[in-house]
């Protein structure tokens, strides 16, 4: 068993030991591929008891976090046995929380072969043309991210990760000016940064632009996201990516 620092707890998740300050600290981590913990409606009257369902409400494995249909009218995404699917054209759910001047967002995903859009998986944007916070991938299938005024043209690598059946874990994190992208638990690109982080919450399968609105939408599955209030260390980073590529 790996040792903690001093104080520090373990959680078990499918016998996969996960330090609680990973897990629990302000934000969400959600397990999509775990039908008790969703719902069709956005409350918890109808909770989803099967495949090709759709999802209008994801409670957090850990911390209080929910992710929810953003109105009514707004597709949501549906639950696949993997975890949830969405089309790349409409499909979206919206978290309520924001990791603000440090943080940490990320997700093992898949996206899709025959997509070829700029999709964001995980993040929102209250500008249109800074006030980043967001990861995802290019049309080639590239690991991309931003964060304020620090685009996606800048700052991507890792090569097409597109696929029928292959999951990865894309994850960025920042503070202090400086940004790091993260595939697979290893660093691909690092970048300062400056202007204005997003203030708006954070939306699964696209981009939130603030209240209900959401674009960009990502074609593929997410298995599990993270959303955390401070900025993970490489070494967290690569410790989150065996954990999540265990268990699924």
């Amino acid at each position: 068993m790996r040792r903690l620092g001093i104080y520090q707890q373990v959680a078990f998740l499918g016998d996969v030991p996960a330090d609680v300050a990973l897990m629990q600290s302000a934000g969400g981590l959600w397990r999509f591929d775990d039908t008790s913990l969703l719902y069709q409606t956005t409350d918890t009257s109808t909770p989803v008891t099967s495949d090709g369902q759709s999802v209008g409400r994801a409670q957090a494995l850990s911390g209080t976090a929910v992710a929810t249909q953003p109105a009514a009218g707004v597709r949501p995404p549906f639950s696949e046995g993997s975890g949830l699917s969405f089309d790349g054209g409409s499909d979206s759910i919206v978290t309520d929380f924001n990791p603000g001047s440090a943080g940490t967002i990320a997700a093992y995903l898949r996206v899709r072969t025959s997509n070829n859009s700029n999709d964001i998986a995980i993040g929102s944007q209250n500008n249109g043309t800074s006030n980043r916070m967001w990861i995802g991938t290019t049309s080639g299938g590239v690991p991309w991210a931003g964060i304020g005024n620090l685009g996606g043209s800048t700052l991507q690598g890792g090569g097409d990760i597109r696929s029928a059946t292959v999951f990865h874990a894309i994850a960025l994190t920042w503070e202090g000016g400086t940004a790091h992208l993260y595939l697979d638990g290893a660093e691909v690109d690092t970048h300062g940064y400056g202007g204005t982080l997003s203030s708006a919450i954070l939306a699964l399968g696209g981009r939130g632009l603030g209240g209900t609105s959401v674009d960009s939408h990502f074609d593929g599955l997410i298995r599990f996201a993270m959303i955390q209030a401070r900025a993970l260390s490489a070494g967290e980073i690569s410790d989150l990516h065996s954990f999540w590529s265990s268990i699924a």
